[in-house]
């Protein structure tokens, strides 16, 4: 016992002589990471009070701003720590992530303003390097989506995913489905899903997405079968549920939905697009307590999810 207390207090010693040597910024990642934002906001807080200019620590701060649904506050910490190191990617596509969210949340009018520099960021990501796949990714998914005046360009996106296939066959050629689904070319774009599934028949997004295509040519059979291999090849992927979920809500088939949005749940609880569903499932069937329950659990662990808005809307005809 005597041996078991000097190791102990030993390694005791060492944890707290590791802690004291760790930097104040890797500390604040550490804590980030682990979920813990307040006590990291507090770290890099501090940090900022000897080093105003500290790339990392304006980072990390931006990022749990937004977390706490905090976007302005997100923009101005984000935007200063692009000032201190430009030629981070990452820091450009957080930055993209704020004005992603706040042209969702924009008027009519000051939308195509904060759509552009939203699209500036991801532009500015891909410049940085162009190999990167998730700054190209995202690049593309911009140019398939936004309309025009916000310097949406289907072809332009479509091009960059063609030539993506030359970096990674698979990511490459599941952009240019959704590139060629997104152009009404909706028999090629299964073909180059088919493509992907020949090259990696566990490919949970090439089911997915050819369950959306025969869902929405009401082909049930062939949609149930994609969605159920997505959960299948998946099951520890929120989304597969939430998409069997979707197929079933679509059906009428609410309760049957219900169980799947609740178990992308049981998976991950902070996967807000399925409590919102499920919010919405239980509404349908008038059960107001458990709606009301969702949408607030929402509003707690994501306050910054695209489905908050919504979430307060219906939270408030809810309370009403």
């Amino acid at each position: 016992m005597k041996n078991v207390s000097i190791i102990t207090s030993v390694f005791l010693l060492l944890s707290a002589s590791i802690c004291l040597s760790q930097h104040p910024v890797d500390q604040g990642k550490q804590l980030f990471h682990g979920g813990k934002y307040h006590d990291a906001k507090s770290v890099f807080e501090q940090v900022l009070r000897s080093d105003p200019h500290n790339a990392e620590a304006n980072y990390f701060l931006g990022r749990i701003y937004f977390e706490s649904g905090d976007l302005d506050e997100s923009e101005d910490y984000l935007e200063k720590a692009i000032e201190a190191d430009e030629k981070k990617i990452d820091y450009h596509l957080s930055l993209a992530t704020v004005y992603q969210e706040k042209t969702r949340r924009a008027s009519f009018l000051s939308a195509p303003f904060l759509a552009r520099k939203w699209l500036n960021e991801l532009e500015r990501a891909f410049e940085l390097d162009p190999r990167y796949l998730e700054a190209r990714k995202r690049l593309i998914q911009y140019y398939l989506n936004a309309p025009g005046i916000g310097g949406g360009d289907k072809e332009k996106g479509k091009r960059l995913a063609g030539e993506t296939i030359e970096l990674d066959e698979i990511q490459g050629r599941l952009l240019l489905a959704s590139a060629l689904n997104r152009t009404d070319k909706t028999e090629l774009a299964i073909e180059e899903y088919n493509r992907v599934l020949k090259l990696d028949p566990q490919n949970g997004s090439a089911h997915n997405s050819l369950g959306y295509i025969f869902l929405k040519r009401k082909d049930f059979g062939a949609a149930e079968i994609n969605f159920t291999k997505y959960i299948e090849v998946a099951p520890q992927n929120p989304n597969a549920y939430d998409s069997m979920g979707e197929f079933y809500s679509q059906r009428g088939m609410i309760d049957s939905a219900i169980t799947q949005f609740q178990k992308a749940l049981a998976v991950d609880a902070k996967f807000s697009e399925s409590r919102f569903k499920l919010a919405q499932a239980f509404a349908e069937k008038k059960m107001k307590k458990e709606a009301i329950h969702h949408l607030q659990t929402l509003l707690k662990l994501t306050p910054s999810h695209i489905r908050a808005n919504e979430a307060k809307d219906l939270l408030e005809d809810l309370e009403d």
